[in-house]
């Protein structure tokens, strides 16, 4: 008989520690949160223990930012689509220190983060 491959994908959300470069991967380190949204827009985000995990960001990932940027009326850029580089930059620049503080939503397939967006919060 043949065997079967099955493709496991979760959808988490998480705050992200640290983007590294390493052995020529990419890799993110992230704590696993809870996250909920009320209908009056309350948002919520609980942490019980901080767990990191380590996981390799695939070279075709995409990355959805919605605070990095302002258009020319000082409007955050929502959806705004940034390289793996750039990403991995943000985490090594003190300016962008809150990014550890704000949630992310990423998919794992694989074993491997093929996205990573952020969370708006107002």
């Amino acid at each position: 008989p043949k065997s079967q491959t099955s493709i496991i994908s979760i959808n988490l959300y998480c705050q992200i520690d640290n983007i590294s470069f390493n052995n020529g991967n990419y890799l993110i380190s992230y704590d696993e949160v809870e996250y909920h949204k009320s209908e009056n827009l309350e948002i919520t985000i609980q942490n019980e223990k901080i767990e990191l995990i380590e996981k390799q960001i695939s070279d075709s990932s995409k990355i959805v930012m919605q605070t990095l940027n302002y258009d020319e009326f000082g409007n955050h850029k929502f959806n705004e689509q940034v390289s793996l580089k750039k990403f991995q930059s943000l985490f090594s620049d003190t300016e962008f220190e809150r990014y550890k503080h704000i949630p992310f939503k990423i998919k794992i397939t694989d074993d491997q983060v093929i996205s990573i967006e952020e969370i708006y919060i107002p």
